[in-house]
């Protein structure tokens, strides 16, 4: 609680404003992708802190909320936390009373768990329940809770399935992911509920999941069911198939039936920026362009890729200046991503870190992304091994004139042909004063490196 005005209410007295994991998304950016609400009260919460604004000498708290990030989760409940100047909270502590011309916004708890979100179909038929509470689709329990099915008076659990699997009884253990639970009770068979896939409410499905490189089903492998059709996959796609039940099970719309239905595996999001550990160099020819071959998979991040996939990764890329040095940074412009033996593009979505002004095609086995606006780069790629080498000087230097004796060091310059003196290069005069052969060395600078010379002669 964050103030007494901003109490969480309990359980079933949740207020309108209050927003469910259902319709709530991750953030644009991969890199913020840790946290997304269970319960929140504000209309615009910040992706990790919560929304309080530090106006005036003290917190003026915006709403409370709960927060999760799937598989190894960061629970937060509580207030905001800012510069520690300002009174703010310590991320890993718990501080209260933050002294003079400071509000006091309550406690802040953090902790570390694993767990996932409980979904299933209601009914009046039998309850999901806990050692603690009874349970509604859409909670959220943690890793190691046994739940537990429990048939109304006059019925009876026929089986049920978690994440498509059949279980041995009654009850299961919530694992470290998001639970999918089939409840058949008196060998009724639930007519699933269907949501849109891949966003389109136009392609209704009865199940569907996201790709993990697993195998997953559109209906479980159970006793009484037949299924026709594509009914288990690893890849991406949409499926169709006919369910067919033995004559003593029926629907839970009382029909016995043959149904068509739909299910599907959605792409995974896969973000691709470039490595700051990347190694990238020419030698200086005066321009920006990459040599060929000179970008691999190798000077890129790819998060989100599953297992040990490795996609094939070309790219059109070009230095930022032409000029020599380390440390440079290289604008892509178009990136392709192509199938290999272990990665299929067809699983994932592809995301980097500046998509406007981008024209996506995708292709059979293949996406390329290309920037439209030339001032800009999909991404950049740097790092110390991000390099442009000098090149070794290699120039026409001009004969020199015979020179006379004055008593005093004699510098003429030579013209060094498609060079310039200060920027490319620079003079150095030896045995220049008396009578005889003198040298003048063109050293390299800049984009240059290595030394000419030229002798002239001192009457």
């Amino acid at each position: 609680n964050q103030s007494s005005q901003n109490r969480l209410p309990p359980v079933g007295e949740l207020p309108t404003t209050v927003q469910s994991i259902s319709s709530a998304k991750f953030t644009d950016r991969a890199n913020n992708e840790w946290m997304r609400y269970i319960i929140k009260t504000s209309n615009d919460p910040e992706t990790w802190d919560f929304p309080i604004v530090f106006e005036s000498g003290k917190y003026t708290p915006n709403g409370d909320a709960v927060q999760y990030r799937p598989g190894y989760q960061t629970l937060c409940v509580g207030g905001h936390y800012d510069a520690q100047d300002k009174g703010g909270l310590n991320r890993m502590n718990i501080r209260n009373g933050f002294g003079e011309g400071k509000y006091d916004i309550g406690t802040r708890l953090a902790y570390v768990t694993e767990g996932g979100t409980i979904n299933f179909v209601p009914s009046e038929k039998y309850k999901v329940t806990t050692a603690f509470r009874d349970v509604v689709p859409g909670a959220s329990l943690l890793k190691g809770v046994e739940v537990e099915v429990v048939p109304a008076e006059g019925h009876a659990i026929t089986y049920i399935t978690v994440n498509t699997v059949k279980q041995p009884g009654n009850t299961f253990t919530v694992g470290e992911v998001d639970i999918d639970l089939r409840i058949v009770v008196d060998k009724e068979m639930p007519v699933p509920p269907t949501t849109s896939y891949a966003g389109d409410p136009t392609k209704q499905v009865m199940a569907k999941f996201t790709y993990d490189g697993n195998s997953h089903f559109g209906v479980p492998e159970i006793p009484g069911v037949h299924v026709a059709g594509i009914n288990t996959t690893s890849d991406v796609g949409l499926y169709d198939i006919t369910v067919t039940l033995d004559s003593d099970y029926k629907w839970s719309d009382n029909t016995t039936g043959p149904k068509s239905f739909k299910w599907g595996i959605e792409k995974k999001v896969l973000m691709v920026e470039g490595a700051s550990s990347a190694e990238v160099s020419k030698t200086y020819n005066s321009n920006k362009e990459i040599e060929s071959g000179q970008i691999s998979s190798a000077d890129f991040f790819v998060h989100g890729l599953i297992g040990n996939q490795v996609p094939n990764i070309t790219a059109d890329a070009n230095y930022k200046d032409k000029n020599a040095g380390t440390n440079k940074t290289v604008y892509v412009s178009s990136i392709t991503l192509t199938d290999s033996d272990s990665f299929k593009v067809k699983n994932y979505d592809f995301s980097a870190a500046n998509l406007s002004d981008c024209t996506i095609v995708v292709g059979d086995g293949s996406i390329t992304v290309t920037k439209t606006t030339s001032s800009t780069s999909l991404f950049d790629i740097w790092g110390a091994k991000v390099k442009i080498d000098p090149r070794t000087i290699a120039a026409d230097i001009g004969a020199i004139n015979n020179q006379e004796f004055t008593g005093n060091p004699i510098t003429p310059e030579p013209v060094v042909s498609g060079l310039t003196k200060d920027k490319d290069y620079t003079l150095e005069y030896s045995n220049n004063i008396n009578a005889g052969t003198a040298t003048v060395k063109v050293i390299g600078k800049g984009n240059y490196t290595g030394t000419l010379s030229r002798d002239f002669t001192i009457n």
